[in-house]
């Protein structure tokens, strides 16, 4: 697991999958979904541009956790087809929402975070 990922005191990770986030309809961001046993978390992957060298001698080169919401926080959690990506999960939070491209994935995701939910 990524030191990225920071757990609280009782968290485990339930779940994990390389995704994209659909930060905007022209914006996907490479990375990595989690499921805990308290949050929904998006760690973004570092930028790509990022030189060999400083991978080599820097273990985060910029990685971070994009979304962190809070499981109590989420409203509803739904699968939508969006253009050309089939399987969106839009998770509404907050007054905020986002989509996650998980593809094949997305039912068993859903149904993942409602039992986390419970």
């Amino acid at each position: 697991m990524s030191a990225i990922l920071d757990l609280s005191t009782g968290e485990e990770v339930l779940k994990s999958l390389p995704c994209q986030w659909m930060k905007s309809k022209m914006n996907m961001r490479q990375g990595k979904l989690y499921l805990t046993s308290k949050r929904l978390v998006f760690v973004q992957d570092a930028n790509p541009f990022a030189g060999l060298l400083l991978k080599l001698f820097v273990k985060k080169t910029n990685a971070h956790a994009a979304v962190d919401v809070n499981l109590k926080d989420i409203k509803s959690i739904s699968n939508e087809n969006l253009g050309f990506v089939k399987g969106a999960m839009l998770v509404n939070y907050g007054d905020q929402s986002t989509h996650f491209a998980l593809h094949k994935d997305c039912d068993n995701w859903i149904e993942a975070v409602k039992k986390a939910k419970n």
